[in-house]
């Protein structure tokens, strides 16, 4: 018995390994060779009747989509970031931001260029570079991505950068009411840009998404390997766990009921 308990012990350690390795490796961003020609073309912006809003309810709050332009947009993503917000939070419903090029930053490669770095933080999706790379800097946009739907929660969770991916909607202004946790009214509205030349403050993308397809993808070795290794890492926890209660309740200490006679 000993042996098979050292033998489960070493994969779960192999299985702890290949998950951080895996995990790592399905964030590093990689040339998609497979993209589309739709991803070396600029976003697709038209007319929408902007007479109708939108509404709906997440948490203590009420939300109003006001649609400014139907919106579509194909690329790559060069980086994701998932602010979780708590299920009472305001932003809520704007859970992920995606940061995509299109264009010349992928027909050139420029997007992996190792001269170039990607990174988001506070709804900013921020890039630098040195050595002074050809980089487009009207061809990558920061997109907020506004929706309640959880199959599209689930599609936005599985894409990894580097993944190309098509984005239909529409772009909007998102308002919102409601009493915060400390019962103060709040109003706020998320303004989306409609002209991709802006940078800065108030030039990202705010999305009302009907669909999200991943393209192509190029971490799929990768993300079995992560998903794999987490189930075994959960059954062979549940193994020991099991084992444990096992030992307590069966082979606990022994009393020596014995006399000491003099």
């Amino acid at each position: 018995m000993k042996y098979i308990f050292r033998f489960l012990l070493i994969l779960f350690l192999f299985a702890v390994g290949v998950f951080g390795y895996s995990f790592f490796q399905k964030n590093i961003l990689i040339e998609n060779k497979n993209v589309s020609s739709a991803s070396l073309t600029e976003p697709v912006q038209t007319t929408s009747d902007d007479s109708y809003s939108i509404s709906f309810k997440s948490g203590n709050y009420d939300y109003a989509v006001n649609p400014l332009h139907n919106y579509t947009i194909t690329g790559v993503v060069v980086s994701k970031h998932d602010y979780n917000p708590d299920e009472t939070d305001i932003e809520r419903p704007i859970r992920y931001d995606l940061c995509i090029v299109w264009g010349k930053n992928i027909s050139e490669k420029t997007y992996i260029s190792t001269d170039i770095s990607f990174s988001q933080s506070q709804r900013f999706c921020n890039y630098s570079y040195h050595n002074n790379p050809t980089f487009y800097t009207q061809q990558i946009s920061n997109n907020h991505i506004v929706t309640t739907n959880g199959a599209i929660l689930d599609k936005l969770q599985s894409i990894n950068p580097g993944d190309e991916v098509k984005i239909t909607g529409q772009l909007v202004n998102l308002s919102v009411t409601g009493n915060d946790s400390n019962g103060q009214i709040v109003n706020n509205t998320w303004k989306s840009s409609t002209d991709r030349k802006d940078t800065g403050a108030g030039a990202c993308e705010v999305i009302y998404v009907d669909s999200v397809d991943i393209l192509s993808t190029v971490h799929e070795k990768d993300v079995v390997m992560n998903n794999y290794s987490y189930y075994v890492i959960i059954g062979l926890v549940a193994i020991f766990i099991i084992r444990a209660i096992i030992f307590v309740l069966f082979t606990g200490t022994k009393k020596n009921n014995g006399r000491v006679v003099g």
